[in-house]
């Protein structure tokens, strides 16, 4: 196999890939090694505490809010 039939690394500047450590053959910034991809369970764990679910009220709550509302009107 000749060097240049695998690609192990991607440009930090364009994302344009080849081999890790050498210079991009596109705009001369260096190839960065490619780590592996991170399965969807590890990316769910890292995400931030503030990225939660919003909460979410049954409709008979918003329904009597809007009761309240209607009678202080």
């Amino acid at each position: 196999m000749k060097k240049d039939n695998f690609t192990d690394g991607v440009c930090d500047n364009c994302g344009n890939t080849g081999l890790a450590g050498e210079k991009c053959s596109f705009c001369g910034g260096i190839l960065s090694k490619i780590e592996g991809f991170q399965s969807a369970d590890d990316v769910d764990s890292i995400k931030p505490p503030d990225a939660e679910e919003p909460e979410v009220y049954p409709l008979e709550e918003l329904e009597k809010e809007e009761k309240i509302d209607d009678q202080i009107l």
